[in-house]
C-alpha cells in the first residue's frame, strides 16, 4: 500500500493482543501434522555466518511446505523466535503447530553438518534426530534428505512431488554461488526493510554470476524484485522481476515460489483476473497455502470484490494464526474501509515482536495518524527512520505535519520521500498538496501535480478498473485548473467505487476547491458514514473552504 495524504501506510503486521477490543480469530488447532522450522544455529568455528544457518531453514521450509498433508507455519513467523531461547511448547502454542524442528548448522572448509531434532510441542519429547554430512557443493540436497526423515517420522505419505529431489539441485551446482545465494535468502526473509530487499537483490545476482543455470537464485531474485516493485512503483523493477521469474520456471518448473512471485506480479500490474487464476491454482494443490489466501484476496480486492477478499484474508489468518503477512493483508483491507482501530491494535502487535522493523514503526504511525494521534504517530515515524530511512516514513511524517499546518516541515519530508521514490505518483502528489498550502509555491505545486499526472496514468494503463487511482487523477487535474478531466475521473471513480474511502476522500478534496457546496458536503457525508475520523476533518487543511460552513459542523461534530 502506498502512503496517501491522511491516509494509507505500508503494511508489516501481525496479530490481534488480548483485550484490544478487536473480536479475535480463533487460534488453529495444531494438528498432528504440522510443524514449525527454527533458524538453524550457526555453529562454524569462529561464527560469523548466521546467514548460513537462516538460509538453509528458508530452503528447508519451502521443501516442507510443498509436501500435501503437512502444515508448514510461515518462515518469517518461525523466525520471530531466533536466539530468545523459549520452551518449545510455548513456540509451538505461539505458532498453532505440533512439532517444531530445530538445530544446528556447521562449516568447515568443504565440509557441512546438519544437526536437526523433531520435537513435539504438546509433550516437550524428542520424536527423531539426524546428523547429515555433506561437502559444501552438496549442501543444497540436505533439504530433500531432511524432508524426506521428518515426513517419515511424522508419517505423512510422500507424493512424488513431495519427494523427489527438485530440478535446480539436479543441476550440478557451483559451490561458490552456494554462499551468496543462502546470504539472499536469509536477507529475503527479513520484514521488508530497503535495506534487506538490497541486500538479498545483491546476493541473488552475485549468485546468478557464479552460475547462471541456477534456478533457485533466479527464483530468489525474482520474488526480492517484485517487493521492491511495490515500493518503488518503477517499470524497470517490474519488467526485470518478470523476467528473473520466468528464467527460474525454464530452469526448474517446479518451484512454487516463482509461481507466486509471478502471480503477485500480475496483481501488482493490474491483471486481477490472471492473478486470481494462478491463486486459485495453487490452492488447489495446497488448500493450506496462507500466502496464496493473501494473494487470492488482493486479486479480489483489485476486482472490486471487497467481501469476498476480506473472507479470503480471513481464510489466511486462519490457516496460519501467527503469520504477520496473513494479519497484514487483513489489516490493511480494514484500514482502507475505516476500521483504524483493528490496525491501531495489529500495529502495536508488530512492534512488539518486530522492535528492530523500521516498516513496523511507519505503519504504527499511520494508523494513529488516521485516528488524530498525531504525538504518538510523530514518535513512531521518527522511530523509525532512526532505524532506516525510508520513503514511506519520511511520506508518512509529513502527512502528520501536513495536518497539523506545519506546511514548511510537511515539504522539507515529502522532498526526501520523493528523492527516495521518484516514480511514485502518491509522493510526488503529497508533495505537491504540501507546496499548494504555501501561497508563494503555487507554481511549484502545479509543476508537482503534473508529474504525478504522468506517473499516474501510466500507472492506470496497468490497473484500468482502480476507482481510487481515478479519483486521485480527479482531484490532481482539477488543481493544475483542467475541470473537464477532473469531473471526469471522478465521475467514474464514484460510480464504480462508492464505497471506497478515498474516492469519497478526493471527490470532497476536489468539490471543495471548485466551490462546490453540495458535492462537497455529499462527500463528507459518505466519508464519514465510511469511518473517516471525524477529528481529522474538523481542522482538514483540504476543506478549508467548508471549515465554516454550518453544514459541515454539523457532520463532522465539534470534537
Amino acid at each position: 500500500l502506498m502512503a496517501m495524504v491522511t491516509g494509507f501506510a505500508w503494511w508489516r503486521s501481525l496479530g490481534v493482543p488480548a483485550n484490544s477490543g478487536v473480536n479475535p480469530i480463533p487460534p488453529l488447532e495444531p494438528g498432528p501434522r504440522s510443524i514449525a522450522v527454527l533458524p538453524l544455529v550457526d555453529m562454524s568455528a569462529g561464527g560469523g555466518n548466521a546467514y548460513l544457518g537462516d538460509g538453509l531453514s528458508e530452503e528447508l521450509s519451502t521443501k516442507l511446505a510443498q509436501i500435501p498433508g503437512l502444515r508448514v507455519a510461515a518462515r518469517t513467523s518461525a523466525f520471530e523466535f531466533k536466539g530468545r531461547n523459549l520452551d518449545v511448547r510455548k513456540i509451538g502454542q505461539s505458532l498453532g503447530v505440533r512439532h517444531v524442528l530445530e538445530g544446528s548448522v556447521r562449516r568447515n572448509g568443504n565440509d557441512v553438518r546438519v544437526t536437526v531434532q523433531l520435537i513435539d510441542t504438546a509433550t516437550g519429547y524428542h520424536v527423531w534426530a539426524g546428523n547429515f554430512d555433506r561437502k559444501w557443493r552438496d549442501v543444497l540436497d540436505l533439504q530433500d534428505d531432511i524432508a524426506v526423515s521428518v515426513t517419515d517420522a511424522l508419517q505423512v505419505v510422500l507424493t512424488s512431488q513431495g519427494a523427489g529431489k527438485s530440478e535446480a539441485n539436479a543441476h550440478q551446482l557451483n559451490a561458490s554461488a552456494i554462499e551468496p545465494y543462502l546470504a539472499g535468502l536469509a536477507a529475503l526473509r527479513q520484514p521488508g526493510d530497503l535495506s534487506q530487499m538490497q541486500n538479498a537483490e545483491k546476493s541473488f545476482r552475485a549468485a546468478i554470476a557464479i552460475d547462471p543455470e541456477f534456478a533457485g537464485a533466479f527464483a530468489g531474485l525474482c520474488r526480492v524484485l517484485s517487493r521492491q516493485f511495490d515500493r518503488s512503483r518503477d517499470p524497470e523493477s517490474l519488467a526485470s522481476a518478470e523476467e528473473a521469474c520466468r528464467r527460474s520456471l525454464a530452469l526448474d518448473a517446479s518451484l512454487v515460489e516463482t509461481e507466486k512471485a509471478l502471480a503477485n506480479i500480475a496483481i501488482s500490474s493490474g491483471r486481477y483476473e490472471a492473478g486470481a487464476a494462478a491463486f486459485r491454482r495453487l490452492l488447489v494443490r495446497n488448500p493450506q497455502d496462507a500466502d496464496a489466501h493473501i494473494g487470492l484476496g488482493e486479486a479480489l480486492a483489485g476486482l472490486g470484490q471487497g467481501a469476498e477478499a476480506e473472507a479470503s484474508y480471513r481464510r489466511a489468518v486462519a490457516v496460519e494464526p501467527a503469520y504477520w503477512s496473513a494479519y497484514t493483508a487483513l489489516a490493511a483491507h480494514l484500514f482502507r474501509r475505516g476500521k483504524s482501530d483493528e490496525a491501531v491494535a495489529a500495529m502495536r502487535k508488530v512492534t512488539g515482536l518486530v522492535p528492530s522493523s523500521a516498516t513496523a514503526w511507519s505503519n504504527l504511525g499511520g494508523v494513529l495518524q488516521m485516528q488524530g494521534q498525531f504525538a504518538e504517530s510523530l514518535e513512531a515515524y521518527r522511530h523509525s527512520l532512526r532505524l532506516e530511512p525510508s520513503k514511506e516514513a519520511y511520506s508518512n511524517l509529513a502527512t502528520t505535519y501536513f495536518l497539523q499546518g506545519r506546511f514548511a516541515e510537511a515539504v522539507a519530508n515529502y522532498e526526501r520521500a520523493v528523492e527516495l521514490g521518484e516514480h511514485d505518483f502518491v509522493v510526488q502528489g503529497n508533495l505537491a498538496d504540501a507546496l499548494w498550502q504555501v501561497p508563494a509555491r503555487h507554481d511549484e505545486a502545479v509543476a508537482r501535480y503534473r508529474r504525478a499526472i504522468l506517473l499516474a496514468e501510466s500507472e492506470l494503463e496497468k490497473t484500468p478498473g482502480k476507482s481510487e487511482l481515478h479519483a486521485q487523477l480527479g482531484y490532481y487535474y482539477g488543481r493544475i485548473g483542467d475541470p473537464g478531466r477532473s469531473r471526469r475521473y471522478l465521475a467514474e471513480a464514484v460510480a464504480s467505487g462508492p464505497d471506497l474511502l478515498y474516492v469519497q476522500y478526493f471527490a470532497g478534496i476536489a468539490a471543495a476547491d471548485r466551490g462546490d457546496r453540495a458535492e462537497g458536503l455529499r462527500a463528507v457525508r459518505e466519508l464519514v458514514r465510511l469511518g473517516y475520523p471525524a477529528t481529522l476533518l474538523r481542522s482538514a487543511p483540504e476543506f478549508r473552504s467548508l471549515l465554516q460552513d454550518a453544514e459541515y459542523k454539523k457532520i463532522v461534530g465539534s470534537g
